[in-house]
Protein backbone atom coordinates (compact mmCIF):
# COMPACT_ATOMS: atom_id res chain seq x y z
CA UNK A 1 0.00 0.00 0.00
CA UNK A 2 1.63 3.63 -1.03
CA UNK A 3 2.40 5.25 2.15
CA UNK A 4 2.67 9.01 2.33
CA UNK A 5 3.11 11.11 5.40
CA UNK A 6 0.47 12.57 7.37
CA UNK A 7 2.42 16.22 6.56
CA UNK A 8 1.20 16.24 3.17
CA UNK A 9 -1.58 17.25 3.81
CA UNK A 10 -2.04 21.31 3.46
CA UNK A 11 -4.68 24.12 3.03
CA UNK A 12 -6.73 24.21 -0.03
CA UNK A 13 -5.32 26.80 -2.61
CA UNK A 14 -7.75 29.91 -2.64
CA UNK A 15 -10.17 30.02 -5.27
CA UNK A 16 -7.83 31.04 -8.23
CA UNK A 17 -7.74 30.00 -11.83
CA UNK A 18 -10.31 30.54 -14.44
CA UNK A 19 -13.57 28.89 -13.12
CA UNK A 20 -15.10 29.11 -16.80
CA UNK A 21 -12.42 27.10 -17.84
CA UNK A 22 -13.06 23.45 -18.60
CA UNK A 23 -12.61 21.26 -15.41
CA UNK A 24 -10.69 18.30 -15.84
CA UNK A 25 -12.34 15.26 -13.57
CA UNK A 26 -10.56 12.08 -12.45
CA UNK A 27 -10.83 9.93 -9.22
CA UNK A 28 -8.67 12.05 -6.37
CA UNK A 29 -5.34 10.98 -6.70
CA UNK A 30 -3.70 12.03 -3.39
CA UNK A 31 -4.02 12.53 0.22
CA UNK A 32 -4.01 16.40 -0.80
CA UNK A 33 -6.49 16.66 -3.53
CA UNK A 34 -8.38 14.30 -0.93
CA UNK A 35 -8.17 16.77 2.00
CA UNK A 36 -9.22 19.62 -1.25
CA UNK A 37 -12.48 17.60 -2.01
CA UNK A 38 -13.15 17.41 1.90
CA UNK A 39 -12.66 20.74 3.00
CA UNK A 40 -14.81 22.48 0.06
CA UNK A 41 -17.83 20.07 0.81
CA UNK A 42 -17.03 21.51 4.44
CA UNK A 43 -16.93 25.16 3.00
CA UNK A 44 -20.22 24.63 1.30
CA UNK A 45 -22.47 22.53 4.17
CA UNK A 46 -21.28 25.63 6.35
CA UNK A 47 -22.80 28.00 4.04
CA UNK A 48 -26.06 26.27 4.62
CA UNK A 49 -25.47 25.59 7.86
CA UNK A 50 -25.65 22.03 7.37
CA UNK A 51 -22.83 21.49 10.08
CA UNK A 52 -21.18 22.73 12.91
CA UNK A 53 -18.31 24.65 12.69
CA UNK A 54 -14.60 22.77 13.30
CA UNK A 55 -11.27 23.24 13.31
CA UNK A 56 -10.28 20.71 11.02
CA UNK A 57 -12.10 22.26 8.02
CA UNK A 58 -13.54 18.94 6.38
CA UNK A 59 -16.29 16.62 6.50
CA UNK A 60 -17.05 13.21 5.54
CA UNK A 61 -18.60 10.30 7.28
CA UNK A 62 -16.24 7.08 8.16
CA UNK A 63 -17.44 5.37 4.96
CA UNK A 64 -15.40 7.82 2.53
CA UNK A 65 -12.15 6.71 3.93
CA UNK A 66 -12.72 3.10 2.71
CA UNK A 67 -10.86 1.24 0.33
CA UNK A 68 -13.62 0.31 -1.97
CA UNK A 69 -15.07 4.09 -1.79
CA UNK A 70 -13.64 6.89 -4.54
CA UNK A 71 -13.63 10.59 -4.14
CA UNK A 72 -14.22 12.49 -7.38
CA UNK A 73 -12.77 15.77 -8.64
CA UNK A 74 -13.11 18.52 -11.08
CA UNK A 75 -9.96 20.57 -10.78
CA UNK A 76 -8.20 23.11 -13.12
CA UNK A 77 -4.64 23.08 -12.23
CA UNK A 78 -4.17 22.33 -8.49
CA UNK A 79 -8.19 23.93 -7.46
CA UNK A 80 -10.88 21.79 -6.99
CA UNK A 81 -13.66 23.58 -8.29
CA UNK A 82 -16.43 20.48 -7.40
CA UNK A 83 -16.62 16.67 -6.25
CA UNK A 84 -18.70 13.89 -5.76
CA UNK A 85 -17.64 10.63 -3.46
CA UNK A 86 -18.86 7.60 -3.85
CA UNK A 87 -19.20 4.65 -1.11
CA UNK A 88 -20.13 0.70 -1.98
CA UNK A 89 -21.75 -0.88 0.55
CA UNK A 90 -19.76 -2.91 2.76
CA UNK A 91 -19.41 -4.81 6.67
CA UNK A 92 -19.55 -0.99 7.66
CA UNK A 93 -22.85 -0.35 5.78
CA UNK A 94 -23.24 2.94 3.95
CA UNK A 95 -23.50 6.83 5.88
CA UNK A 96 -27.38 6.60 4.50
CA UNK A 97 -27.94 3.96 7.13
CA UNK A 98 -28.02 6.57 9.83
CA UNK A 99 -31.37 7.89 8.16
CA UNK A 100 -32.58 4.92 6.21
CA UNK A 101 -31.69 1.80 7.39
CA UNK A 102 -34.68 0.52 6.78
CA UNK A 103 -35.41 1.12 3.03
CA UNK A 104 -31.52 -0.09 2.35
CA UNK A 105 -32.29 -3.23 4.47
CA UNK A 106 -35.06 -3.88 2.64
CA UNK A 107 -33.11 -4.06 -0.69
CA UNK A 108 -30.22 -6.05 0.72
CA UNK A 109 -32.83 -8.87 1.85
CA UNK A 110 -33.15 -8.76 -1.96
CA UNK A 111 -29.86 -9.71 -2.43
CA UNK A 112 -28.99 -5.72 -4.29
CA UNK A 113 -25.39 -4.09 -4.33
CA UNK A 114 -25.61 -0.69 -3.48
CA UNK A 115 -23.74 1.70 -3.96
CA UNK A 116 -23.93 5.41 -2.20
CA UNK A 117 -23.40 8.70 -4.34
CA UNK A 118 -23.13 11.98 -1.90
CA UNK A 119 -20.72 14.77 -0.82
CA UNK A 120 -21.78 16.84 -4.12
CA UNK A 121 -20.19 20.39 -3.80
CA UNK A 122 -19.74 22.87 -6.40
CA UNK A 123 -17.71 26.06 -5.51
CA UNK A 124 -19.29 28.36 -8.42
CA UNK A 125 -22.19 30.17 -8.05
CA UNK A 126 -23.52 29.13 -11.65
CA UNK A 127 -26.26 26.72 -11.68
CA UNK A 128 -25.19 26.17 -15.39
CA UNK A 129 -21.58 25.37 -14.83
CA UNK A 130 -22.75 23.22 -11.22
CA UNK A 131 -24.98 21.27 -13.37
CA UNK A 132 -22.72 20.38 -15.95
CA UNK A 133 -20.30 19.40 -13.42
CA UNK A 134 -22.78 17.18 -11.77
CA UNK A 135 -23.59 15.25 -14.47
CA UNK A 136 -19.49 14.58 -15.35
CA UNK A 137 -19.40 14.00 -11.72
CA UNK A 138 -22.59 11.27 -12.11
CA UNK A 139 -21.21 9.60 -15.15
CA UNK A 140 -18.01 8.68 -13.54
CA UNK A 141 -19.66 7.68 -10.16
CA UNK A 142 -22.33 5.87 -12.42
CA UNK A 143 -19.59 3.81 -13.57
CA UNK A 144 -17.41 3.35 -10.64
CA UNK A 145 -20.72 1.72 -8.89
CA UNK A 146 -20.68 -0.80 -12.54
CA UNK A 147 -17.24 -1.43 -12.37
CA UNK A 148 -18.18 -2.90 -8.44
CA UNK A 149 -21.67 -4.34 -9.94
CA UNK A 150 -24.14 -2.54 -8.27
CA UNK A 151 -27.96 -3.18 -8.83
CA UNK A 152 -28.66 0.39 -7.58
CA UNK A 153 -27.32 3.71 -6.79
CA UNK A 154 -28.78 5.95 -4.09
CA UNK A 155 -28.52 9.52 -2.66
CA UNK A 156 -30.33 11.66 -0.13
CA UNK A 157 -31.29 15.17 -0.91
CA UNK A 158 -33.60 17.82 0.50
CA UNK A 159 -37.02 17.03 -0.80
CA UNK A 160 -37.34 20.01 -2.38
CA UNK A 161 -34.39 18.85 -4.90
CA UNK A 162 -36.04 15.48 -5.56
CA UNK A 163 -38.36 16.27 -8.58
CA UNK A 164 -34.76 18.04 -9.85
CA UNK A 165 -32.96 14.47 -9.35
CA UNK A 166 -36.07 12.92 -11.21
CA UNK A 167 -36.34 14.65 -13.99
CA UNK A 168 -32.64 15.09 -14.91
CA UNK A 169 -31.38 11.44 -13.53
CA UNK A 170 -34.24 9.01 -13.97
CA UNK A 171 -33.91 9.00 -9.58
CA UNK A 172 -36.68 7.58 -7.86
CA UNK A 173 -38.20 7.89 -4.34
CA UNK A 174 -38.29 5.10 -2.17
CA UNK A 175 -39.55 5.78 1.54
CA UNK A 176 -40.63 9.17 3.16
CA UNK A 177 -38.88 12.50 4.43
CA UNK A 178 -36.93 11.72 7.51
CA UNK A 179 -34.52 13.88 9.82
CA UNK A 180 -30.78 13.73 8.98
CA UNK A 181 -28.90 13.45 12.10
CA UNK A 182 -25.67 14.05 10.19
CA UNK A 183 -26.54 17.59 8.69
CA UNK A 184 -28.19 18.65 12.02
CA UNK A 185 -31.72 17.01 10.91
CA UNK A 186 -32.17 18.58 7.93
CA UNK A 187 -34.90 16.78 5.99
CA UNK A 188 -33.99 14.21 3.62
CA UNK A 189 -35.53 11.79 1.25
CA UNK A 190 -34.04 8.53 -0.06
CA UNK A 191 -33.85 8.20 -3.95
CA UNK A 192 -32.53 5.31 -6.26
CA UNK A 193 -31.62 4.41 -9.63
CA UNK A 194 -31.93 1.09 -10.74
CA UNK A 195 -28.81 -0.79 -13.29
CA UNK A 196 -32.51 -3.08 -14.16
CA UNK A 197 -34.25 0.12 -15.96
CA UNK A 198 -31.27 2.42 -16.55
CA UNK A 199 -32.48 1.72 -20.29
CA UNK A 200 -35.58 3.19 -19.60
CA UNK A 201 -34.03 6.21 -17.90
CA UNK A 202 -31.82 6.43 -20.58
CA UNK A 203 -34.87 7.31 -22.95
CA UNK A 204 -35.89 9.88 -20.65
CA UNK A 205 -32.61 11.88 -19.94
CA UNK A 206 -30.02 12.84 -22.02
CA UNK A 207 -27.40 12.94 -18.89
CA UNK A 208 -28.17 9.09 -18.52
CA UNK A 209 -27.83 8.41 -22.41
CA UNK A 210 -24.72 10.11 -22.26
CA UNK A 211 -23.55 7.76 -19.37
CA UNK A 212 -24.21 4.85 -21.39
CA UNK A 213 -22.52 6.23 -24.23
CA UNK A 214 -19.57 7.52 -22.78
CA UNK A 215 -18.32 4.29 -20.65
CA UNK A 216 -15.35 4.53 -18.20
CA UNK A 217 -12.31 1.37 -18.34
CA UNK A 218 -12.36 0.18 -14.96
CA UNK A 219 -9.01 0.37 -14.99
CA UNK A 220 -9.48 3.88 -13.95
CA UNK A 221 -9.71 3.30 -10.92
CA UNK A 222 -6.76 1.24 -9.97
CA UNK A 223 -5.32 4.88 -10.02
CA UNK A 224 -7.35 6.43 -7.49
CA UNK A 225 -5.88 7.55 -4.22
CA UNK A 226 -5.93 4.83 -0.98
CA UNK A 227 -5.00 6.25 2.21
CA UNK A 228 -2.68 4.78 3.93
CA UNK A 229 -2.87 4.51 8.04
CA UNK A 230 -1.18 7.32 8.59
CA UNK A 231 -3.46 9.31 6.14
CA UNK A 232 -6.65 8.07 7.96
CA UNK A 233 -5.50 9.02 11.10
CA UNK A 234 -4.37 12.67 10.21
CA UNK A 235 -7.84 13.10 8.19
CA UNK A 236 -9.99 11.57 11.26
CA UNK A 237 -8.27 13.61 14.14
CA UNK A 238 -8.90 16.61 11.46
CA UNK A 239 -12.73 15.74 11.16
CA UNK A 240 -12.45 15.90 14.74
CA UNK A 241 -13.91 12.37 15.55
CA UNK A 242 -10.68 10.26 16.22
CA UNK A 243 -12.78 7.50 17.13
CA UNK A 244 -13.50 6.44 13.81
CA UNK A 245 -9.96 5.20 13.39
CA UNK A 246 -10.79 1.49 15.13
CA UNK A 247 -13.83 1.07 12.88
CA UNK A 248 -11.38 1.81 10.04
CA UNK A 249 -7.87 0.11 11.04
CA UNK A 250 -9.32 -3.48 10.09
CA UNK A 251 -9.85 -1.89 6.64
CA UNK A 252 -6.30 -1.38 6.04
CA UNK A 253 -4.26 -4.32 7.19
CA UNK A 254 -3.72 -7.41 4.91
CA UNK A 255 -5.67 -10.76 5.43
CA UNK A 256 -2.45 -12.94 6.87
CA UNK A 257 -2.18 -9.80 9.34
CA UNK A 258 -5.13 -9.88 10.39
CA UNK A 259 -4.70 -13.60 10.63
CA UNK A 260 -1.92 -13.49 12.47
CA UNK A 261 -3.30 -11.25 15.29
CA UNK A 262 -6.70 -14.12 15.58
CA UNK A 263 -3.75 -16.33 16.50
CA UNK A 264 -1.97 -14.61 18.55
CA UNK A 265 -5.13 -13.97 20.32
CA UNK A 266 -6.74 -17.12 20.35
CA UNK A 267 -3.16 -18.96 21.95
CA UNK A 268 -3.36 -19.60 25.47
CA UNK A 269 -0.69 -18.04 28.08
CA UNK A 270 2.14 -20.60 27.69
CA UNK A 271 3.27 -20.51 31.60
CA UNK A 272 7.32 -19.74 31.83
CA UNK A 273 9.61 -22.60 32.28
CA UNK A 274 13.17 -21.56 34.69
CA UNK A 275 15.54 -23.84 33.71
CA UNK A 276 17.72 -25.26 36.59
CA UNK A 277 21.49 -24.01 36.70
Amino acid sequence: MKQTASTEIVNPPADGGNPSAPLAYSAAASLTELRHCFSLVYGKYRERQLVEESGGGVFFSRQHLLPYAVTLAGKIDQTVFTTLSVVMDGPLGLPLDAVFGDELNRLRRDGAVLGELGLFADRRRSLTQSLSSMHELFRLGYWYGRSNSADFGVIGVHPRHAAFYQRLFGFRTMGEVREHPTVRNAPAILLLIEEERIGASAERSKYVRQWLQNPVHASVWEQRYRPSIPDVMALTTLRGQPEMLDQLLPFYRTAAQLAEEQAAASEPDQPQIRKAG
